[in-house]
């Protein structure tokens, strides 16, 4: 029967089964922030103006599952379900207590369900009473959210972006190790064998919030990112023979007590993961600097991008097994499995 009623708020619950329509056969093994804007973002791009908010849990019977709060354009259920793969759907009148239940907070406190990943929480906080801008900006900041997320929760934050940035930068650092581990991947090869959509893949990865796309290499190549909220993921392009060792060195420069020269103000790293993108080859580029065995040691993988017979390979190397950009390409071309082989069509990091 179809159910004709309209209604602007919606809350699901998606179980493995719908999950797995959705593209993951093992949910459980998926890290659960890809799972979580996945579902954002497929409410998201259905239509104008829709907002979600998602968590992915564990039941305390240990069943994996995914509440989400839909909110928009009013719609009827049988749109709701049908997108959300017929999940268990229900109309919600407010969301006053949502955002307690979501992430199992407040009067949810003792709720033995585990919250493994909470995303689009700006979308059910609760503004009441008489609370101030500064107030509820405060209590997102201590969530965690970036600048930009909570400047998006409502246009009239805005007047208060430098106190937000500025609090959220401290935020950060406050709950930042002072020196973390990066994995750096170095790719090369031609345009045209699939290079050209390393950041793509990454953004579906990670979420394009998580990633910070660099198309040059040179001094002012990091504007911005600190505005960007601090990405976890950087992706440096176009590395060719001009650029700079020494910039390579700074970004795995694995300390965040201190700062990096950007070209109208400095920034503080904080990613890590770091992709470098050359058409050239590691020892290639060191050749210059005389410095291939020094690179090497900085990096963890080696990934050759190629073309052969119209489809687009990755050949993926650990960077203490690579020997020279000759016998990865004479092993690629061989199929000989030499670190671990890409399936078609994307990047697989292990």
């Amino acid at each position: 029967m179809t159910i004709y009623n309209k209604n602007r708020s919606w809350f699901a619950t998606i179980n493995k089964q719908s999950l797995q329509q959705m593209g993951f056969s093992e949910p459980e093994t998926v890290d659960p922030e890809i799972i979580a804007r996945h579902v954002k973002d497929r409410w998201e791009r259905s239509g104008n103006n829709r907002k979600a908010c998602v968590s992915v849990c564990e039941s305390e019977a240990g069943l994996f599952h995914v509440h989400a709060y839909l909110y928009g354009q009013p719609t009827t259920f049988e749109f709701v379900q049908k997108l959300m793969l017929n999940s268990h759907v229900e109309a919600v009148a407010s969301k006053s207590a949502l955002a307690d239940y979501i992430t199992k907070e407040g009067d949810y406190s003792n709720s033995l369900e585990k919250i493994l990943c909470v995303v689009g929480r700006e979308n059910i906080v609760n503004v009441q009473g008489n609370r101030s801008d500064l107030d509820v900006i405060e209590e997102m900041v201590n969530q965690g959210m970036s600048a930009e997320e909570i400047m998006t929760v409502n246009i009239r934050y805005r007047r208060y972006e430098k106190m937000i940035r500025g609090a959220c930068a401290q935020y950060k650092r406050k709950n930042s190790s002072r020196k973390r581990q990066i994995t750096a991947y170095w790719h090369y090869g031609e345009y045209g064998s699939g290079i050209e959509n390393v950041n793509d893949i990454l953004c579906n990865k990670y979420g394009d919030e998580k990633v910070f796309y660099v198309t040059y290499a040179s001094d002012g190549c990091l504007d911005f990112y600190d505005k960007m909220g601090f990405p976890k993921v950087l992706i440096l392009d176009n590395i060719d023979k001009n650029t700079d060792f020494t910039l390579i060195k700074q970004i795995l420069n694995p300390y965040t007590n201190t700062r990096m020269h950007a070209r109208y103000e400095d920034i503080t790293p904080y990613w890590d993961e770091v992709h470098f993108i050359s058409f050239y080859s590691p020892e290639q580029y060191a050749n210059r600097y005389k410095k291939e065995e020094e690179l090497i040691k900085r990096l963890n993988e080696i990934v050759y991008h190629y073309e052969k017979d119209g489809i687009n390979y990755d050949y993926n190397v650990p960077a203490d097994a690579y020997e020279s950009e000759a016998i990865t390409k004479k092993y690629a071309e061989m199929g000989v499995v030499y670190g671990r082989l890409v399936e078609e069509g994307g990047i697989y990091y292990g």
